[in-house]
């Protein structure tokens, strides 16, 4: 699948942002929303990863919390993009901006997922 990245700030972030996130995780997983939404957004970088055709099929944010690691976390991949390599690619992408910025990166994953 070709796709393209873009990074956002939380402020500056498109609805599908939010809208892939609420669909993935609170729609389809029925996480709590006072459990999905929380204060790390606003301190986290947010990517989008979009189809070639501009649709939006994953999202992610990357953030520190200690200067030496970052965090990946609330990656999701709409049901229709999944199996097509969307979440292995959006994963590289943030491995690659990553470089040289961290000393330590994590994942934070559910384990059915990965």
């Amino acid at each position: 699948m070709d796709l393209r990245f873009r990074k956002y700030s939380w402020q500056l972030a498109p609805g599908s942002v939010r809208e892939i996130r609420q669909r993935v995780f609170i729609d389809e997983q029925k996480v709590p929303p006072e459990l999905e939404w929380d204060d790390t957004d606003e301190i986290a970088d947010h990517y989008l990863a979009v189809d070639a055709s501009n649709q939006p099929v994953a999202t992610a944010r990357l953030f520190s919390a200690l200067e030496e690691t970052g965090y990946i976390g609330r990656m999701a991949v709409l049901p229709e993009a999944r199996g097509k390599g969307v979440g292995e690619a959006l994963l590289r992408h943030l491995i690659a901006e990553s470089a040289g910025r961290y000393q330590e990166l994590r994942l934070s994953a559910q384990e059915h997922a990965t």
